[in-house]
């Protein structure tokens, strides 16, 4: 199974693209204004920049690693006789925990939420969105995961699941479609889902400073920064952005590259 994901990896993310985005067409849960095209050329771009950078690299980078320590007994999964699913299981907990403090992090250090805030710079969302971050975060991100990697000596077949989870929750969190509010709430017990992630989007300082969490819901439950989003309004749930951006049409691709350097 894992042959076949390392094969068609590329393919399975334009499958997974183009099921969100007919789902968004579908059932959009907010109305879309004619920036939309301007948005996507931004996002496309940084998306561009950012695999050419490391996105492309990050699966087989990651799986590089993963081979040479397991070729030499590196790390703790490694000293231990665990099954394989079980090793998989406890690597995307570990990844994702490690994302949700990366991310928290990026809010509360100021140095890092420079480079962090270009996510947080659309007055819209869509399922681009998840994909609208800085390449110095990008590798920042990627240079804790690579500790990690090493540290657990985590198996391929684990970097290649929890890369297209990661994904598939940057489409689901972000995109623009609508999903029965039950079965939500139900949902945010165990996973992050696109109600639970637009608090974090909120317009509203004290929102976008919850719900840090990337697939698993638990970390922000645990560590006291989860925020149910039956507690907001509309307004609070639908005004996305950082306030100083909107009035403006917003960043073009080169003014988001130099966001971070700006005083």
């Amino acid at each position: 199974m894992f042959d076949l994901i390392t094969e068609n990896y590329l393919f399975i993310l334009v499958g997974l693209f183009i099921g969100f985005l007919a789902l968004e067409t579908v059932a959009p849960q907010n109305k879309l204004s004619t920036q939309t095209n301007f948005r996507w050329l931004v996002n496309f771009s940084l998306v561009s920049i950012n695999m050419a950078i490391t996105r492309l690299a990050e699966p087989f980078l990651g799986i590089l690693l993963a081979v040479f320590f397991t070729q030499h007994s590196i790390g703790l999964f490694n000293q231990v006789d665990l099954p394989i699913a079980a090793t998989i299981f406890f690597s995307i907990l570990i990844l994702d925990l490690k994302q949700y403090f990366f991310h928290r992090a990026s809010h509360s250090l100021a140095l890092v939420w420079r480079v962090h805030q270009i996510h947080h710079s659309e007055k819209e969302l869509d399922l681009t969105s998840g994909y609208r971050f800085h390449p110095f975060e990008a590798l920042l991100s990627q240079f804790f995961t690579a500790i990690l990697i090493m540290a657990f000596g985590m198996p391929v077949e684990a970097l290649l699941l929890a890369s297209l989870l990661v994904h598939f929750w940057n489409f689901f969190t972000h995109g623009n479609f609508r999903i029965n509010s039950k079965l939500d709430q139900y949902l945010q017990w165990l996973i992050v889902t696109p109600s639970m992630h637009r608090v974090h989007h909120s317009i509203y300082h004290q929102y976008f400073d919850k719900n840090f969490g990337n697939i698993f819901s638990v970390w922000d439950r645990l560590f006291g920064s989860y925020v149910d989003s039956r507690t907001l309004n509309d307004e609070a749930l639908n005004q996305f952005g950082l306030p100083s951006l909107q009035e403006t049409k917003g960043p073009g691709i080169l003014q988001l590259l130099a966001m971070p350097f700006r005083r």
